[in-house]
C-alpha cells in the first residue's frame, strides 16, 4: 500500500462533521461540538488527543475520529485552563492523563507516537509528573 492510499483510508475512517457552524465550548469536564442543529457532547477524559488536519482539526478517541471545521487555535482557546490537556506541538493538543511514555522528541498515547515541541517539554515534564 503506498502513501496516497494509506492517506485516503485514514479520511475513510473519518468521522466527517460537515459544516461551517461548527463551534466547540467547554462546560466542566465536556466539550460540545455543534452541528447545525445537533450538538455532540464528548467528556474531556475520553478525548486521547486533538490534531491540527488542515484547516479542520482532528478530535481522537478510542472508540472514534472526528473531523470538524475548527482550527487547533480555537480549540486550544476553549480548552484553556483545563489541567489535563495541553499543546505540546504546534500540530497537536493532548491529554496528560493518556500519556503512555514520553521520550526525547515524542510521547505516545495508545500506542501512537505524538511529536513534542522541544521549548514545552520541560513543562509537559513538571505537569505530567503532577497528575
Amino acid at each position: 500500500m503506498n502513501g496516497t492510499n494509506i492517506l485516503l483510508a485514514e479520511r475513510a475512517s473519518i468521522t466527517r462533521l460537515p459544516t461551517a457552524e461548527n463551534k466547540a465550548c467547554l462546560f466542566r469536564d465536556r466539550l460540545f461540538i455543534k452541528i447545525q442543529d445537533r450538538t455532540i457532547r464528548l467528556l474531556l477524559q475520553d478525548v486521547l488527543w486533538v490534531e491540527a488536519y488542515d484547516y479542520y482539526s482532528k478530535i481522537v478517541t478510542r472508540q472514534r475520529e472526528l473531523l470538524v471545521t475548527q482550527t487547533l487555535k480555537r480549540f486550544d482557546e476553549v480548552l484553556t485552563g483545563t489541567p489535563e490537556m495541553m499543546r505540546v506541538h504546534r500540530s497537536y493538543l493532548v491529554n496528560l492523563t493518556h500519556i503512555d511514555e514520553i521520550g526525547d522528541t515524542f510521547l505516545t498515547i495508545n500506542n501512537m507516537p505524538v511529536p513534542i515541541s522541544k521549548i514545552v517539554k520541560a513543562e509537559l515534564m513538571a505537569r505530567w509528573q503532577k497528575m
